[in-house]
């Protein structure tokens, strides 16, 4: 009677085991269909991250020169960030922003210089064509938040007093991209925002690396 007792409650034991352990993994696999589509979907092997490259443009500069008999000397430094998405092998959209900072100061000789500072924001919408592996269209939207010296010197801090402001810019142009994994880039942009002069030429440099283009 003993033995049958412990055989029932050891029989019962594996039983209410086995049970919740199926139920378990009935319910893991549940969650594990409706993650992997997730998963799928923003993940490296599915079809979102998959389609999206990325890249960045720097740029560094130092200048010195003369303005009305001053000595001017510029520093400049520029980050710009962005991603597209793939609609096609050929065809990608995405975002850009832009940080751009100089430094500039004028000194006539004396004993403080004149000092010029400004931070420009930017963010805009792109498109790419990708002509074939080394050549592809270009254009954008861009909002330019920019500062601007407003001629007027703040002589207590010895700098120019800037001004904000927002512009648009609309750009086109061509590219070149030197394939691969990770790529060096170069494009020419004409921006259609600004009036064509024999003192302005509205054309736009850009230099950068890519990821996955």
């Amino acid at each position: 009677m003993k033995k049958l007792l412990i055989f029932s409650l050891l029989a019962l034991f594996f039983t209410c085991a086995f049970t919740v352990d199926a139920e378990a993994q009935r319910r893991g696999k549940k969650k594990k269909k409706k993650s992997s589509k997730t998963d799928q979907y923003f993940d490296e092997s599915g079809n979102f991250l998959a389609k999206v490259w990325y890249g960045a443009g720097v740029n560094l500069n130092f200048s010195q020169g003369g303005f009305q008999g001053n000595s001017v000397s510029t520093f400049i430094f520029g980050l710009s960030p962005m991603a597209g998405y793939k609609i096609s092998e050929q065809l990608s959209v995405g975002p850009r922003f832009e940080f751009a900072y100089q430094g500039s100061r004028i000194s006539d000789g004396g004993t403080e210089d004149i000092k010029f500072n400004s931070v420009n924001l930017g963010l805009g919408a792109f498109t790419r064509f990708k002509i074939n592996e080394t050549y592809f269209i270009h254009g954008e939207y861009q909002f330019l938040n920019e500062e601007n010296p407003t001629g007027v010197v703040n002589f207590q801090t010895k700098e120019f007093e800037t001004l904000r402001e927002w512009t648009a810019n609309y750009y086109l142009g061509v590219g070149y991209t030197s394939g691969g994994l990770v790529g060096f880039e170069a494009y020419l942009l004409w921006n259609f925002a600004e009036e064509f002069t024999s003192n302005n030429i509205p054309l736009d440099y850009r230099f950068g690396l890519n990821y996955k283009f």
